[in-house]
């Protein structure tokens, strides 16, 4: 490390070590980042950042060693501010406010020990380091519907004839669809990483560096789009003999590192010179004393136990108890009738408690589902990854959002559309947390995080109501409404459990 007067080479250390300290004390974080990590082709890459912040720090040790550590106590408070969220994130079970908090509070740690001069000439590998959260789950839907756009374009302006239905595509030698694998998030993610990067080492100018970073986050998804396209036409010229399976996912490993390739050379061929060096010279400030810097790392380490005792009071008392459903009886002409819903259900992970319900008004047929938490806690929780809709045997066709007001409510539905092998069915889903209803799950959780501070209601549930279709999905819709306007929304289903917990 670079030496310094002052405390000199030991504040970096005891930043390395506070940080291990740290990562000891918050396994359960880093265990899930690493989880995810490992598991998610979304964010496989998450693995390289941090050797490329230790690199890009590194590649500034001529610089740092210029400037002497001085402590900053005042980012204690920082210290404490992130501590906060990744108490919240443990005690919600949200796993990206875990990490976000983790990683702001190393930074924070940073910046107290080692003082503001030296957390500036790091600013950006401190920055990078951002791209190790797994982030961006949210977009994987709208780069889907993108990417099924450019494909119908495509195959309109080649004059092949072409049917969609949301993500589902069809040809006359064959039915297609954009899957999650192909929303190209992975490749997205990548390369903003890779964009963000080069734009630091090639460009001096904020205007290039912007521009650069666009061309980034730009560029992969019109290649996703070309990719679906390609593989798509390539199998109507074939007539289906090759880019299915194997084929499938390595012409887009190959369009991709072509894309990548192309968009280092860009960067390269309009690169500026680098920043002319300062002279070597030390200041003659010897920085803070050694116990300075060991007491400031010692004060945001007991403010970090003291924020993990918290967090491990708090989960202490998250019991659950399994909840006791009363049977809907809706007004005439509905009736619950005995039949099973159809090989369709939804997945929701470890709820203390679940209900299937099928009702007909005689002409109609609606299906009613409910995963009920009595406290949500980490694996089981009404937001979640492992939450789905779709399995082998149902695909995502597309996807929207609905309003179906419920005696002067407005409940928010999130509507997918789901294609089975013998059938289509359209699904609603809504989140009940803290007595109060949303589509959205950013919007659950920051609602079961004010339930949980200030006292709120801890149950939560996911209600998700489904028809089944094959041309008429309008008929469907309509069905769902006048059910769930009869039920009230089940809302006294809900408030019932939550009493007799």
């Amino acid at each position: 490390m670079p030496k310094a007067a002052g405390a000199g080479p030991a504040a970096f250390w005891l930043v390395g070590l506070s940080t291990l300290v740290l990562g000891v004390l918050f396994l359960e974080t880093v265990n899930g980042t690493l989880h995810v990590w490992s598991t998610s082709a979304s964010f496989n890459h998450g693995f390289a950042i941090p050797p490329l912040v230790a690199f890009l720090i590194w590649e500034r040790r001529a610089e740092l060693s210029r400037v002497a550590p001085t402590v900053f106590p005042w980012a204690l408070v920082l210290v404490a501010a992130f501590g906060c969220v990744l108490v919240l994130g443990r005690v919600t079970s949200t796993l990206i406010v875990e990490q976000i908090g983790l990683l702001g509070l190393v930074e924070s740690l940073v910046l107290a020990v080692l003082g503001p001069r030296l957390a500036w000439r790091m600013a950006f590998p401190l920055f990078f380091a951002w791209f190790a959260i797994p982030f961006g789950d949210f977009l994987v839907a709208p780069l889907q519907d993108i990417a099924a756009r450019m494909v119908v374009w495509g195959l309109v302006v080649s004059g092949i004839p072409v049917y969609a239905d949301g993500l589902m595509i069809s040809i006359p030698n064959g039915d297609f669809q954009v899957a999650e694998e192909c929303s190209g998030l992975r490749f997205l993610i990548a390369s903003a990483a890779v964009g963000v990067l080069g734009a630091n080492m090639l460009y001096r100018s904020a205007a290039r560096r912007a521009l650069f970073v666009l061309l980034s986050l730009v560029l992969p998804i019109l290649a996703n789009g070309l990719r679906a396209f390609g593989i798509i036409m390539i199998a109507h010229v074939s007539d289906n003999r090759i880019a299915l399976g194997v084929d499938h996912l390595l012409y887009g490993w190959v369009l991709f590192s072509i894309v990548t390739g192309l968009l280092i050379l860009i960067g390269w061929s309009f690169r500026e010179p680098p920043a002319a060096a300062t002279p070597n010279d030390r200041p003659a400030d010897p920085g803070s004393s050694l116990r300075a810097v060991v007491g400031v790392a010692v004060a945001a380490l007991i403010i970090a136990v003291a924020l993990h005792q918290l967090a491990g009071h708090a989960l202490a008392r998250s019991g659950a108890t399994a909840p006791v459903f009363a049977v809907p009886e809706p007004p005439l002409p509905w009736r619950l009738v005995d039949d099973e819903p159809a090989d369709w259900r939804p997945a929701f992970q470890n709820p203390d408690g679940e209900a299937r319900w099928r009702f007909t008004d005689g002409r109609r047929q609606v299906d009613v589902y409910l995963a009920y938490y009595a406290r949500q806690r980490e694996g089981a929780e009404v937001v979640g990854h492992a939450n789905r809709l779709e399995n082998e045997l149902w695909r995502r066709a597309g996807g929207g959002r609905v309003i179906v007001p419920v005696d002067g409510t407005r409940i928010e539905w999130s509507q997918v559309s789901l294609r089975g092998r013998h059938e289509q069915r359209l699904a609603w889903t809504t989140l009940w947390v803290d007595r109060a209803f949303t589509a959205k799950p950013w919007m659950a959780k920051l609602r079961q995080t004010r339930a949980m501070l200030f006292g709120g209601e801890p149950a939560a549930a996911a209600v998700v109501v489904s028809a089944p279709h094959w041309d008429d999905r309008e008929a469907a819709a309509a069905a769902m409404r006048d059910m769930i306007a009869a039920s009230g929304g089940f809302v006294s289903i809900l408030e019932a459990a939550s009493r007799a917990r």
